[in-house]
């Protein structure tokens, strides 16, 4: 007997798809796939009441299928890290879900009574979600590293200085050494600010701004990794791995100095100088093996990131117009610690000031990783505590205490991957 063919199910849209589970008598709502921030979740929630075009939901929350309201509501609501109600009917999770969003309105007070609970979700939700939402130019580039205690620690890292030699019929293969480099010790800081919420406040939440208070927080705490990170770079430092600075031409060949003179988006030349060196500079990065022949390896780095000072950053999309139009994988990020307005390490309190002409080019953090991230045991975001005034330490008060804080190492390891300019030396 001839098999049947199963007809593959067509591919809907969302309004088709709404609209075929509203004939069915069912629910319509995405399956969300990656992590989001509590605000998407609240985007998704309005696109599905039809309050928002479902078009102008975050591009990570694009990619949906359908669930029916018990599973999505539990999805979010453990992503929310709330108490998770039983399965039960669409109408049981809607009632819910508006107990919900009437915590988040009411900034988790209940009959002028504070709800710890409730509200120790909400302030760690809305630090996280002003985290999320800070820009990080370094994003992509950084290797992150776990560190289990504040003590000094050594880096360790592997080198990718293999090669492959032949072998013949009941032939053995050669050894190799898993080639484990260090590149100095580090040691975690903890960074944190505490913050004080009256009583007062958090009923009147006028309009909501603890939340914004609290993701101002959030940000804070991405602005601190990133003014460290930028102020290790821009001192140009001596790296463990050879004892030299960071960027020099004698032996890293990674430093372009001369003025980058082709800015025509419409006849472009065929050479638009200093950013071609760079290019060129980092795919000729390579590495010796370690079985002692001298053998080069060809790493053949792909540039990824060109981040500039705001003054660069309409000269460099113009730069790089014809290769994004050929499908040139370079992503231009705008970065104001590179320029003259100076960037405070944070450890140190040292000023460390860059020019209106700097712009770096970066591979990403796949073969040659050059910017180290040390971490607290696997925690990459701030860590958001909550308490009641204590009367004995606070008397007369009446409110929260509330604090962030985070753990963070920086260390330069590598050269290879990282191309620093300056187009107007």
């Amino acid at each position: 007997m001839a098999k049947t063919k199963t007809k593959p199910e067509p591919v809907l849209s969302w309004e088709e798809k709404r609209s075929q589970r509203a004939n069915a008598g069912l629910s319509f709502y995405p399956k969300v796939t990656g992590e989001m921030s509590q605000h998407d979740w609240e985007r998704v929630f309005d696109a599905h009441e039809g309050r928002l075009d479902p078009s102008k939901l975050p591009e990570k929350c694009r990619t949906l299928y359908d669930m029916p309201w018990p599973r999505i509501l539990q999805e979010a609501l453990h992503h929310d890290a709330m108490i998770v109600p039983p399965p039960g009917d669409d109408e049981v999770c809607r009632l819910f879900f508006q107990g919900v969003n009437r915590i988040r309105t009411g900034a988790g007070v209940t009959s002028g009574n504070v709800s710890g609970a409730a509200f120790q979700n909400r302030v760690n939700t809305w630090v996280l979600d002003g985290y999320a939402e800070g820009q990080d130019s370094l994003d992509g580039i950084i290797i992150e590293d776990e560190l289990t205690n504040f003590l000094p620690a050594p880096i360790i890292q592997s080198l990718d200085t293999h090669s492959l030699k032949p072998v013949g019929k009941d032939g053995v293969a050669e050894d190799t050494q898993l080639n484990v480099e260090s590149f100095g010790d580090w040691r975690l800081t903890r960074f944190a600010r505490k913050a004080t919420i009256d009583e007062q406040d958090m009923v009147n939440d006028v309009p909501g701004s603890l939340r914004k208070n609290l993701m101002a927080l959030g940000r804070a705490a991405t602005r601190c990794w990133l003014d460290l990170a930028w102020s290790t770079i821009l001192s140009n430092p001596v790296l463990d791995l050879d004892n030299l600075a960071l960027f020099e031409n004698t032996t890293h060949k990674n430093l372009v100095t001369a003025a980058i003179s082709d800015f025509n988006a419409t006849l472009p030349t065929a050479n638009p100088g200093p950013m071609a060196q760079a290019f060129a500079m980092m795919r000729r990065q390579t590495v010796a093996t370690n079985d002692g022949s001298g053998q080069i390896q060809h790493i053949n780095l792909e540039p990824a990131y060109v981040i500039c000072s705001p003054e660069l950053e309409w000269d460099m999309h113009r730069l790089f117009f014809p290769m994004i139009q050929s499908g040139c994988p370079v992503e231009i990020r705008v970065e104001s610690r590179l320029t003259d307005i100076g960037v405070k390490n944070p450890l140190t309190g040292q000023v460390v000031t860059g020019s209106p002409g700097n712009w770096l080019l970066s591979a990403d953090n796949t073969v040659a990783p050059w910017l180290l991230r040390g971490i607290l045991q696997g925690t990459s975001g701030p860590k958001v505590r909550m308490s009641e005034l204590n009367p004995q330490d606070n008397p007369g008060q009446f409110g929260l205490s509330i604090d962030v804080s985070q753990a963070l190492a920086c260390k330069l390891a590598d050269y290879r991957g990282v191309v620093f300019g300056n187009s107007t030396t």
